[in-house]
């Protein structure tokens, strides 16, 4: 009830869950046929399927940057029966403008295809849409929109999410599947006054987008790295001379700054990392402490 009244939506659309992860859990574990994937992206959902019907998308050739076409024309003759689109992706920030994720659902839905819309980074974007509208979800049985509400709200320990589909017959199944219980009190309690805070939260969304701006302008000025434009709260940046691991080793025992190692991750060839938008104070910190790893280490 709490969560339809915030984001104007019906009850019976939402199925709350112990984080977004409960409910990818849940409805990935329960579709058939082939899943359509993007790589690299948030690994959840291939985690929860079964790998022999895995349809995956690389990006690299791309430069981890796609489109709605480049989707559509990939998976046009692979026989998916779902496809999950986390917009804007993590860890590249990649972001879909509306009237492409409308054409990309008009497709789906011609295809008979179930699209899973992540849209937990969504409110970082500054073209920020959302598909949680009962006139979208109506119009496309097809969809179920996912959104974690730890990301942009900053509660991740209050462990909430739900995903919100006017496809009644998978929303009821849903509920059936979720653990009961699953929500606790505290993260009850915050929907409950969140209302009160709206204001508060647009006008954080909007400093966070004007210091990612500039932290771009800053990270894009150090010629060892390599930075992809983002429309999330973090940026994937590629280590021209380095090892990622030495970096965050010196960030971390220098000067106390913990980044996310990328090497490695399924989909990312080379040496990356992905770096979050904080205040501009620290944003400068991490820019300086970057420097002088690579002064120290060149020796000038």
């Amino acid at each position: 009830m709490l969560l339809a009244k915030y984001f104007s939506l019906r009850e019976e659309m939402v199925v709350p869950g112990n984080g977004a992860a409960e409910t990818i859990k849940c409805i990935i574990e329960d579709r058939e046929g082939r899943l359509g994937v993007i790589s690299p992206s948030f690994d959840e959902y291939r985690n929860r399927f079964d790998s022999s019907r895995l349809i995956t998308m690389e990006t690299k050739a791309l430069g981890y940057k796609y489109s709605s076409s480049d989707i559509m024309s990939f998976f046009k003759d692979k026989g998916i029966s779902t496809l999950v689109l986390i917009n804007p992706d993590n860890p590249s920030g990649n972001f879909i403008a509306e009237n492409e994720v409308l054409s990309l659902l008009n497709w789906a839905k011609d295809n008979d295809i179930l699209i899973i819309v992540d849209e937990s980074f969504v409110d970082f974007a500054d073209d920020s849409f959302t598909l949680l509208k009962t006139s979208i979800l109506d119009e496309y049985k097809n969809l179920c929109v996912i959104k974690s509400i730890s990301k942009s709200y900053g509660i991740p320990g209050l462990r909430l999410g739900f995903l919100a589909s006017s496809n009644l017959s998978i929303t009821s199944k849903l509920r059936k599947d979720v653990s009961i219980w699953n929500i606790n009190s505290f993260a009850e309690y915050y929907l409950q006054i969140a209302e009160k805070y709206r204001g508060g939260y647009t006008s954080a969304l909007k400093k966070i987008k004007e210091t990612r701006s500039s932290f771009y302008d800053k990270l894009s000025s150090i010629k060892e790295l390599y930075t992809l434009p983002s429309s999330a709260n973090y940026f994937m940046c590629r280590l021209n001379k380095s090892k990622a691991i030495d970096l965050a080793a010196f960030l971390l025992d220098k000067n106390n700054i913990l980044i996310k190692v990328l090497t490695g991750k399924r989909g990312i060839d080379g040496e990356w990392i992905r770096i979050a938008i904080r205040t501009e104070e620290e944003n400068n910190l991490l820019v300086n402490a970057i420097k002088q790893y690579y002064q120290q280490s060149t020796g000038y």
